[in-house]
């Protein structure tokens, strides 16, 4: 059941990314020139998040040459600290060898922090450009 709660938040967490891509203007600058390629991956599970030219692109295939990576342990895990809410707990995982980054560390802390501002922004700032 966990890894299907999983699989379930990392597709929320790309339909998220398109959907704020194509209404707010400040994420389709944060996206602008970038070309990344980002895997998170626990267990079995695996979602490929592609930026390409500035555009965000869902991946369903196992893209096999990845920019970087975030590695957990376990679906439980992941699921836990990911929708815990705090940062702490995302390096206290790092710390306990739960997850582990492959290839650029910058790119999965810009990730997530995309990811922050789009949460931050549904609740707050980037609905007033919301059309009327």
């Amino acid at each position: 059941m966990t890894r299907l709660k999983l699989k379930f938040l990392l597709l929320a967490l790309a339909v998220a990314l398109k959907f704020s891509q194509s209404r707010y203007p400040g994420i389709r600058e944060r996206f602008k020139g970038k070309n990344r390629t980002i895997k998170i991956k626990a267990g079995k599970t695996e979602k490929t998040y592609t930026i390409r030219n500035g555009r965000f692109h869902l991946t369903a295939f196992r893209e096999p040459a990845c920019t970087s990576g975030l590695i957990w342990t376990d679906p439980g895990t992941a699921l836990a600290v990911m929708t815990s809410g705090y940062d702490g707990d995302m390096m206290k995982a790092f710390q306990n060898n739960q997850a582990r980054i492959q290839g650029d560390a910058m790119e999965i802390f810009w990730f997530f922090s995309t990811l922050k501002e789009i949460k931050d922004g549904l609740s707050g700032s980037l609905h007033k450009t919301w059309p009327v």
